[in-house]
């Protein structure tokens, strides 16, 4: 292997804290899935192995079934996501073989075609683990609901890739091509994209994931906005929409195809759907011929917050670094939609911010989208509790040694060029899960559709004590590492482990209320036992051997409340015994 690819390959072993058992081929599969996968995926804690197949998954190395850019695990999963939305939601199947020679060989590549077949049959011939059997049946679920999904049907994306330098022949590019001939053939899918991944590619991957990104646009009227001490420059522009779609919507990693996915991450509000009324009305005025010119009157515009901004007099141009579109979510995405309805005469007006004070980002992402009706939670990172408990966090740092380290990233790339291990780093939509399983006592939720917690839960309560959130969150930091390093035997229960650790820690089943005068007492008990390896270890087992009284769950069974409620009475056995 290329010492520059096992050199990024070791050092992301080391970052995700994979088991030193696995070997560099095995290293390099998780590596280059999680590269493919990550840039298309909203998840900033996308686990490697939770895309990488199994010793016994035949002809694939990586499976992942994305849902509006979040990883489906399960069939209930894909059925919470397609039938609670209004809209219909993008899917996204990506299949891989990873190879850590350098080779390509047009027999290696007719393998692999066989496997991505194969699974595309609703009876599968080869034999199949655990994790290919779940990818199966999702996949098949989406095909039978395809009037949940955008286009009617999902987009499949296959690679193969080696550590060597591809160079095209005949023989290579028709067996590339037979692939895609082949999955035509099966008419599942609305757009398909078979690629080589080369180690140039791979490196140009990786690099990308950490780089920042930048757009420019062209503005035909500006108006600067006098400067504050917390917002250096600001900026109200009128500018084409068909600008507007090219150079700042258009991800053009992607093959100027999608949607930059990542600049929508601190908006309240998701995209609606081209069927709600106010999206209707921004299309009905964009196919009227009348209405396009006075396009910029009719629409409310667009604010797109930066922490650079460079304006060129000369050029008459924007740079945008690390750009967020706090505002103009639902305009955004009616534009992309119905870019060829775009002419020179259609022009919105964008309201460009520099600012890296975060009090001074919540103020304006409040005010700006206070006209509409959003529901509460969606404001859930500007609560104040929500700021205490990031201020536990950092507390809690300084106590810690680098190893125990952690971060509550209540704001998108707050850590981004702070924290090198992004397995370190935990969003809000990770440490409400947590704190869902952990002291909600409800783990089946945290299995699930993850917005379904948003919806049934109110967090971040003024009584509700910040120790727990961080506690939660610790300890789902530990149990990542105990799974990659293979030390962690039901990482399909990571969820329900925190919802019996802290049984099992303090040998109790009482006073774990969110809001309860021992919590701070709990907390600290807690994290004695997850600091020691030891002890901590000891919970493992101990959950384990509880585990295995009941039946061995299916994916399914997972998801159901009533499985917690049994691990929940044998536990309570458990300690009895004890």
């Amino acid at each position: 292997m290329h010492t520059v690819i096992r050199g990024l390959v070791e050092s992301f072993s080391k970052n995700f804290s994979l088991d030193q058992s696995y070997d560099l081929a095995k290293q390099f599969e998780f590596f280059v899935n999680y590269l493919l996968v990550a840039p298309k995926t909203s998840d900033i804690h996308l686990q490697p192995v939770e895309i990488t197949t199994g010793d016994d998954d035949a002809s694939l190395d990586g499976i992942a079934i994305l849902i509006d850019g979040e990883l489906v695990t399960s069939v209930e999963m894909a059925e919470d996501m397609l039938q609670s939305s209004r809209r219909q939601l993008e899917v996204k199947i990506i299949l891989t073989q990873i190879k850590s020679g350098e080779a390509f060989e047009k027999k290696e590549i007719t393998n692999f075609m066989s496997g991505v077949i194969n699974f595309l049959e609703q009876d599968s011939c080869y034999p199949e683990g655990d994790f290919n059997a779940i990818n199966h049946r999702i996949l098949f679920y989406i095909l039978a609901n395809v009037r949940s999904i955008k286009n009617n049907l999902p987009d499949i994306e296959v690679y193969y890739a080696t550590s060597g330098i591809y160079r095209e022949t005949r023989e290579l590019k028709g067996a590339l091509n037979l692939i895609d001939k082949k999955i035509k053939e099966k008419t599942y899918f609305h757009s398909i994209k078979v690629e080589a991944i080369d180690r140039q590619k791979i490196i140009e991957l990786h690099d990308n994931l950490s780089k920042d990104f930048t757009s420019r646009i062209r503005v035909e009227e500006l108006f600067a906005i006098p400067a504050t001490e917390k917002i250096p420059q600001s900026y109200l522009a009128m500018v084409k929409a068909k600008d507007y779609v090219n150079e700042i919507l258009t991800n053009k990693e992607e093959g100027n195809s999608s949607l930059r996915l990542n600049i929508f991450d601190e908006n309240i509000r998701s995209y609606l759907g081209e069927n709600v009324d106010v999206n209707q009305n921004i299309q009905g005025s964009l196919s009227n011929s009348n209405n396009k010119s006075i396009f910029s009157v009719l629409n409310n515009g667009i604010t797109i917050i930066a922490p650079n901004i460079a304006f060129s007099p000369s050029e008459k141009t924007i740079e945008l670094t690390n750009y967020q579109i706090i505002n103009g979510c639902q305009t955004s995405n009616v534009l992309f939609d119905n870019k060829d309805l775009l002419t020179d005469d259609v022009r919105i007006i964008v309201k460009f911010v520099s600012t890296k004070d975060n009090e001074t980002i919540n103020t304006i992402i409040s005010s700006t989208n206070s006209q509409s009706h959003i529901d509460e939670n969606a404001f859930l990172s500007l609560k104040d509790k929500a700021k205490l408990v990031q201020r536990y966090f950092v507390t809690m740092e300084s106590k810690n040694t680098d190893e125990n380290k952690i971060y509550f990233e209540r704001r998108k790339n707050e850590f981004r060029n702070i924290v090198s291990l992004s397995s370190k780093i935990f969003d809000l939509r990770t440490l409400v899960q947590a704190y869902n399983a952990m002291f909600l006592n409800e783990p089946s939720n945290s299995s699930r559709y993850v917005k379904k917690i948003f919806e049934d839960k109110e967090l971040f309560l003024e009584d509700d004590d910040e120790s727990y959130y961080y506690v939660a969150t610790f300890c789902l930091y530990k149990v990542n590492v105990m799974i990659n390093s293979k030390k962690f035997k039901y990482g399909l229960l990571k969820w329900h482990f925190l919802y019996i650790f802290k049984f099992l820690a303090l040998n109790k089943t009482n006073n774990f209320e969110r809001n309860s005068s021992k919590a701070n007492k709990n907390s600290e008990e807690l994290m004695k036992i997850l600091k020691d390896k030891i002890k901590f270890e000891k919970t493992i087992n101990e959950f384990n051997s509880i585990v295995e009284k009941l039946p061995l769950p299916t994916i399914d069974i997972i998801k159901r409340q009533k499985y917690a409620h049994d691990l929940f009475s044998e536990t309570q056995k458990f300690l009895k015994e004890k």
